[in-house]
């Protein structure tokens, strides 16, 4: 008797937990991501830095580190993006700028792989620097020639620059549609969510939720890498001269955006089409409920894992990044095990 209630026992717990993980491996977002305002981005990158490796050996699928000099411009000094000012600090990715040495201030990039970028939405948590001397930029960028930026103006402790910049066809001048603004409730100095939603024709800008500013004009059309970037040459108007290094901190940084790229033009409604075809039920993610700390990119991406093993749901995670599917994997061990302790405890109370 207790053997047949035993077996019983265990194998509806069994069936549960196989269900229950079933279910879960199938929201893989073969169909994309909507956002809050129900738009739908083909695509993804989400980075938590304590995540990603090792940066500095340029082996990262997702993203790099740019080196290079960069003449004085408008201000005294020209400035060094050196990938040594480049760190992981717990969750956070620090971009440091170094006082100038001789004429030349020591800056930091970091810049995504992709440069297929062609509008979405684009998230980072940001920890503006305590100290003044740089400028610090969250933005998309094409050729010096199209621009979306979210800046810290360094001379100015709570003033942001938010624009949009297209060059114009006829006189190769820049249009620019821009707004300083100046931030009251609480310093920038602390963390806040900076976003900007970049569409064809407008480009609206938030910081904490809150709508700050619509460009209506100069929305670029050319896609673009999105970059992360702390810099000071010494200009009295923008980034200021830093007198001691000057840190700034991103964190969970998501973007989802659409492509450009014809292979994933291509693959993106056949993933979709074959989930939808398997009896997925669950293909379309929710921007706001992706989890932030577990890495979505190059290996994790859906579209190219269709592309490549004709297969859905064929997700290959990266060694030290664990992808979303991993994390499905993990949860659904934990769920298991805990079913199979209440079976336990369930079965100890007949015996």
């Amino acid at each position: 008797m207790y053997t047949t209630l035993i077996h019983n026992v265990f194998s509806f717990l069994a069936s549960i937990s196989l269900i229950s993980f079933i279910s879960f491996a199938q929201a893989s977002c073969e169909c994309g991501f909507i956002d809050e305002a129900q738009r739908v981005w083909m695509d993804a990158l989400v980075l938590p830095f304590d995540k990603l490796g090792k940066l500095h050996d340029d082996t990262d699928n997702d993203v790099f580190l740019n080196s290079y000099v960069h003449s004085s411009g408008k201000g005294n000094y020209s400035y060094t993006v050196d990938p040594k000012n480049v760190y992981v600090e717990g969750d956070a990715l620090v971009l440091k700028v170094d006082p100038p040495v001789g004429n030349t201030v020591g800056s930091s990039q970091l810049s995504s792989r992709r440069q297929d970028i062609l509008y979405g939405t684009f998230r980072s948590e940001i920890q503006m620097p305590k100290e003044s001397g740089s400028c610090v930029g969250f933005f998309s960028y094409f050729n010096d020639t199209e621009e979306i930026d979210i800046e810290y103006i360094g001379q100015n402790s709570d003033m942001l620059y938010l624009s949009s910049k297209r060059t114009n066809p006829r006189d190769h001048s820049m249009d620019v549609d821009y707004l300083n603004y100046v931030y009251k409730s609480g310093t920038l100095r602390d963390y806040h969510d900076y976003r900007f939603d970049w569409m064809p024709g407008k480009v609206d800008f938030f910081v904490d939720g809150k709508q700050l500013y619509t460009a209506n004009r100069y929305s670029p059309t050319a896609a673009s890498r999105m970059m992360l970037m702390n810099w000071g040459n010494g200009d009295v108007d923008w980034s200021s001269l830093p007198t001691v290094p000057v840190y700034a901190r991103f964190r969970n940084v998501r973007m989802f955006f659409n492509s450009s790229h014809p292979y994933v033009l291509e693959n993106f409604p056949k993933a979709c089409a074959a989930a939808k075809a398997s009896g997925n039920k669950d293909t379309l993610c929710s921007v706001l409920k992706m989890p932030s700390d577990v890495r979505y990119g190059f290996q994790e991406n859906v579209i190219r894992n269709y592309a490549v093993t004709g297969q859905v749901g064929a997700v290959s995670g990266q060694s030290g990044s664990p992808s979303v599917a991993n994390f499905a994997t993990r949860s659904r061990v934990l769920y298991m095990n805990w079913y199979l302790w209440m079976g336990a405890m369930i079965v100890s109370m007949f015996v």
